[in-house]
């Protein structure tokens, strides 16, 4: 009877609600668990909510372990913790630990004393940045700094003439060339016509029904008159290949030695007095100021004719490079006066009549010149004798004398060193060394250029006597037509490429490009497009035309008006004449375009003073390979563009 007590209140007990201690720990942790849940699904957007949610849970976590009253202080623990990893690092973080230090105590000083801390940073900088600048030292010392340069790029309103023959150049451009290098009919007839008739269409000429075309004055511009003309033979360039043999040697034996397509000797006369004759024709032109230069193109030298007028030069001269002191040897033997402006040693020290200069310079590249006093060059009789006279004023030259003047003045304490003559180590520049250099460029004038027309057409050193070109004659070169004269054009090729991602154009033009060539395309093609540049190639040899100008050659200019009305028949339109005119060192400057924004303009437009302290104007050489066209000014340089 008790037992089915018991069990009625197991029963009564279950139904009104007990339960295990497992189902409620169970109950406990799936609560947990849908809290948890819920907790990261509402906090996933907003990290402040789960930051406070964080902590919560962890401050039941907390809660629910049972502290441990013998246990260390947690502070104590990091402050420990601390100490082992300070004493086992490395030498930057102790430097690091010093400036918080630092950083600290300045900030308690600063706290104290209650001053700005913006002012207070300010400083630190200041003294900081001021302290350890070279600037500053220089100030400490009482030197007062450099100027900053700026770079300064020199731009003109024209072109000036470059002397140098050039064997290709091309266009380049942003914008469309309206050049192309196949023609129409009217385009080449009325370039041929305007060409022979020397008929430019830029108001200059007459007036007339020719095409005025930009492709028909471009054709136009690419035609030049030469002599000879032989079909499949490239006559120019003429220099790298041997000439013949010594001026010793006699006609009929230089004839009979030849060998070669053309080495034929009744061939080889007739082309020899064709040539004669265009020679001839040029050389009248020049002297009557009909053609305003020609050039003749040896195989190893170039001749160039200028009239007068040209550059300002009151007569008519010319020059030849390079030479050698057999050469000069020649004409000195044909009675040609002759100048060599460009070698220092000669130009900058001038000897008596009766006189010999002999060159040399020292291992540092600084020259002397010295004169002695032997019998004149002009009663030797052949260039032997001159290279024995040559050879003994080298060798004559005393050593021991050298050696006793330098100790001389070592006693007296003065250096020796600043004395090129008392070198020792100092290296003779006899003239083989100037040979076939630019030194060694000659420059004669009228009336010795007739000499030299003759010496030319007698000289056997101008024709080649072995090599495919054996027995043809030099090439002749000129803007305007001569008798025996071909007009030929130049070598056309035109096209497109794309340059990092921007399409860009080109024109190429192969040849002989003359002087006055450069300038009538680079006109013309800058009234079509507003910039463009021009890669050149010139001949080496003939670079040293543009380097003499009229200083270096000391004559007296003319007024350049009365040289322009003297060339009106030469056969150039307006503007190239009045460049070929301008002498080379009177080109002044039109503006001036610094790399930088802050420069500011002299106010005195008229003055070509600039001063150097504040402004580094780069000069523009003589001759150019590299022409730049912008805002309708021009700018060169005579170094490859790495662009190109």
């Amino acid at each position: 009877m008790q037992k089915s007590e018991n069990d009625n209140a197991t029963e009564v007990g279950a139904t009104a609600g007990w339960v295990r201690p497992g189902d409620v720990m169970l109950m406990r942790k799936l609560r947990n668990k849908r809290h948890a849940l819920q907790a990261r699904m509402s906090c996933s957007s907003n990290p402040l909510v789960r930051s406070q949610q964080s902590n919560m849970d962890s401050h039941q976590q907390h809660q629910s372990i049972v502290r441990n009253p013998f246990r260390r202080s947690p502070i104590k623990k990091v402050r420990r913790r601390n100490g082992n990893s300070n004493s086992s690092s490395s030498r930057s973080s102790s430097y690091q630990s010093h400036n918080s230090e630092l950083s600290s105590d300045a900030t308690l000083f600063n706290l104290l004393h209650n001053t700005d801390q913006q002012q207070l940073n300010n400083a630190i900088l200041r003294n900081y940045s001021n302290a350890y600048t070279f600037s500053e030292a220089l100030r400490q010392q009482g030197i007062p700094p450099k100027k900053s340069v700026e770079p300064v790029i020199l731009w003109m309103d024209s072109l000036v003439v470059d002397w140098s023959l050039k064997s290709k150049i091309r266009f380049i451009s942003d914008s469309p060339i309206p050049w192309r290098h196949n023609f129409k009919t009217s385009e080449e007839a009325s370039g041929t016509t305007g060409m022979a008739r020397c008929l430019w269409g830029d108001g200059s000429s007459s007036k007339s029904d020719l095409d005025t075309s930009p492709n028909a004055e471009f054709f136009q511009r690419c035609l030049v008159w030469q002599h000879p003309s032989l079909p499949g033979v490239s006559l120019f360039p003429r220099d790298g290949i041997k000439a013949g043999m010594t001026t010793s040697s006699a006609a009929a034996g230089r004839t009979a030695s030849m060998t070669g397509p053309y080495a034929d000797p009744l061939l080889s006369s007739n082309l020899q007095a064709s040539w004669c004759e265009s020679l001839r024709s040029l050389h009248q032109l020049l002297r009557v100021r009909q053609c305003p230069y020609f050039y003749v193109c040896a195989p190893s030298f170039t001749v160039l004719y200028r009239a007068a007028g040209v550059c300002s030069i009151p007569h008519a001269h010319a020059f030849v490079t390079p030479t050698t002191r057999g050469l000069r040897a020649a004409m000195k033997e044909d009675g040609i006066e002759f100048e060599m402006p460009l070698n220092k040693q000669q130009h900058s020290s001038p000897p008596s009549s009766d006189s010999k200069v002999t060159s040399d310079y020292s291992s540092s590249g600084s020259y002397s010149s010295t004169t002695t006093s032997p019998s004149a060059a002009s009663s030797c009789g052949s260039a032997s004798e001159l290279n024995q006279l040559h050879d003994n004023e080298l060798d004559g030259d005393n050593p021991a004398d050298s050696e006793e003047a330098a100790i001389f003045l070592a006693n007296l304490g003065v250096d020796t060193t600043q004395f090129a003559n008392l070198n020792p180590n100092r290296k003779k520049m006899s003239s083989t060394e100037i040979d076939r250099s630019p030194l060694s460029l000659v420059y004669i004038a009228d009336p010795d250029t007739q000499g030299l027309t003759n010496f030319l057409l007698n000289s056997p050193s101008c024709i080649s006597v072995t090599g495919a070109l054996a027995g043809v004659p030099p090439t002749l070169l000129a803007p305007v037509a001569f008798q025996g004269g071909t007009l030929l054009p130049f070598k056309m090729k035109g096209g497109s490429v794309r340059v990092r991602g921007k399409q860009q154009y080109s024109m190429e033009m192969t040849g002989p490009v003359m002087p006055h060539t450069s300038l009538q395309l680079c006109q013309l093609l800058a009234q079509h497009v507003d910039s463009y540049t021009l890669h050149a190639t010139p001949l080496t040899h003939t670079l040293s035309f543009s380097n003499c100008t009229a200083e270096r050659i000391n004559v007296d200019k003319m007024t350049k008006a009365f040289a322009e009305e003297g060339l009106v028949d030469c056969g150039l339109n307006a503007s190239v004449r009045s460049s070929v005119c301008q002498p080379l060192q009177s080109s002044k400057r039109s503006s001036l375009r610094p790399e930088s924004s802050s420069y500011q303009p002299c106010k005195d437009s008229s003055s070509d003073i600039i001063d150097s302290e504040e402004l580094a104007v780069i000069s523009l050489p003589p001759s150019y390979r590299f022409i730049t066209y912008k805002d309708a000014q021009y700018t060169w340089s005579d170094q490859h563009n790495a662009e190109s």
